[in-house]
């Protein structure tokens, strides 16, 4: 069994799942031959899957493809500490 498939393997048969939204980020990065900024990306961005692709960029530059997936986890976290924010004021409430 090669590694990547213990992997999946291991994946599969974890029974913790998300709790909340889960974001998805798609890199779809390809070369341009003959262009003087070859690299093309396009990106598919989701902060909560449950609601669908929330928005598609193409960009040319490594450094904007950067900053979008560091914008993109910074969105995440902020849901994430939203979420977190949000069971605690409930379980400050519970008796």
């Amino acid at each position: 069994m090669s590694d990547q498939t213990k992997s999946l393997d291991l994946q599969a048969r974890d029974e913790t799942a998300p709790v909340g939204p889960t974001g998805l980020l798609i890199i779809r990065a390809w070369i341009e031959p003959g262009s003087s900024e070859p690299l093309r990306a396009s990106i598919r961005i989701s902060t909560d899957i449950s609601a669908g692709v929330e928005r598609t960029v193409r960009l040319a530059r490594p450094a904007e493809v950067c900053d979008v997936v560091q914008e993109w986890l910074d969105d995440v976290m902020g849901h994430d500490r939203k979420r977190a924010s949000a069971t605690r004021e409930v379980s400050e409430r519970l008796p």
